[in-house]
């Protein structure tokens, strides 16, 4: 079960995603991959990567849509910058968790020593012969 900051993470990342920005686009003005890269001039495959998030846009590819679909450039790098400004604060937090855990893997190893000697001591006992009982006479 995710926790409600791991969720409003991931909304963040979706909200400002500018592949789900394009697909939306391109579904309000009824464009396929195929239109789009007719009507660009880009391959087709070009389009494909930057709807599948794979592909940033660039000032370049803003411009040319401003320019041939009507789409803000503005509007598009600007959301260019908060998806990639969500996408590098979600990699930082990634950074820290594995922060953490080298820490917690250092002072594990520091404590393998003592849990050596503890384990070692625990056998020792537990071969060493158990005293008897004295007899009670009846």
């Amino acid at each position: 079960m995710k926790s409600k900051k791991g969720q409003r993470e991931n909304e963040e990342l979706e909200m400002f995603s500018t592949s789900k920005l394009v697909e939306d686009l391109m579904k309000r003005d009824g464009l396929t991959a195929d239109l789009m890269a007719e009507q660009t001039g880009k391959p087709v495959q070009y389009i494909i990567e930057i709807i599948k998030h794979v592909r940033d846009i660039t000032e370049d590819d803003a411009l040319l849509f401003d320019r041939r679909l009507g789409w803000s450039a503005i509007g598009l790098l600007d959301h260019q910058t908060r998806d990639l400004l969500a996408r590098n604060k979600a990699q930082t937090e990634i950074l820290k968790i594995w922060s953490k855990l080298l820490k917690l893997g250092v002072e594990i190893r520091k404590l393998e020593p003592r849990v050596e000697k503890f384990e070692a001591l625990v056998e020792k006992i537990c071969r060493a012969p158990q005293p008897s009982k004295p007899q009670v006479a009846s």
